[in-house]
């Protein structure tokens, strides 16, 4: 029989799988936000020596940088659009596993209790 846990993945005392990739995006996601605008706020042009490079080369540094940032918020909103029923079933289905999607219909939404983004 073959296993589908992967070298990733940690099986808790309650039978929950969890993987090192849910603990990496729960914690190092903020901090990545945080840098991010923290950047934005304090940014001061770049210089070589004392050439400073023109705004219009810092304008297409910005794009390129913010280009793949706002796919991600983008798709959000798409899904969240797109999506059919109330608000708050929208976002349980745009949060859970398409695998799990029988849940949310059955109102067993793991993502909106508290004990599902403690377990690490």
């Amino acid at each position: 029989m073959v296993s589908s846990l992967s070298v990733l993945d940690k099986v808790t005392t309650d039978g929950q799988t969890v993987s090192i990739l849910n603990v990496l995006d729960k914690v190092t996601t903020d901090g990545q936000t945080f840098m991010v605008v923290v950047s934005f706020a304090t940014f001061n042009p770049p210089n070589y020596g004392t050439y400073t490079f023109p705004i219009w080369a810092n304008m297409i540094g910005w794009c390129l940088a913010i280009s793949s940032m706002t796919m991600v918020p983008l798709y959000a909103i798409y899904k969240m659009c797109t999506l059919p029923g109330k608000f708050c079933d929208r976002l349980a289905y745009a949060i859970t596993p398409e695998h799990e999607h029988h849940l949310v219909d059955n109102g067993e939404v793991r993502r909106f209790t508290l004990q599902h983004w403690m377990v690490i």
